[in-house]
């Protein structure tokens, strides 16, 4: 379906087209782009085009693996702006809000939080995975992260950092 983008074509023609057709509509060939775009927007109404097993998020368990580029771009970005790739490191600020959260939660709800935990991260196959996460809790709280260790078989290494 071409949208209506002709002069006098009324918006709301374009607004109810983009509603019969979904958030996706400009995967469509006729609305796509020439040369493929990755995105993280791609799941939704009217998906056909969903990038395969591409990440839907930009993960600090697993960096995303870039082509490199046939071309050496530093002296453009560093004339540009110094654009930086995924600046997705995790730093101390970054468990400020997950200690406030534990630290407001009453003994009862702290026990009912590693309870639900322990439920969810037990399924996980991959021990490594559940080490990398019960690492993570053990930083925001020592004991949150050992109770949760425990309970998903896991052995945390004696520094937690």
């Amino acid at each position: 379906m071409i949208l209506p983008s002709r002069p006098g074509s009324s918006p709301t023609k374009a607004n109810a087209a983009r509603g019969r057709i979904g958030v996706n509509y400009k995967q469509l060939p006729i609305n796509c782009p020439l040369n493929p775009v990755a995105s993280f927007g791609r799941d939704g109404a009217m998906s056909f085009f969903n990038q395969g097993s591409r990440p839907v998020f930009a993960s600090t368990q697993d960096a995303l693996k870039l082509v490199p580029r046939p071309y050496n771009d530093d002296n453009h970005t560093i004339w540009v702006g110094g654009a930086v790739k995924y600046v997705s490191t995790p730093s101390e600020i970054d468990f400020d809000q997950a200690r406030s959260f534990w630290t407001g939660l009453s003994q009862m709800d702290q026990e009912h939080f590693i309870s639900n935990v322990i439920g969810h991260l037990g399924q996980a196959t991959n021990p490594a995975i559940r080490l990398k996460q019960c690492k993570i809790f053990a930083h925001v709280n020592a004991t949150l992260g050992e109770a949760i260790a425990k309970g998903v078989n896991v052995t945390l290494p004696a520094s937690s950092d």
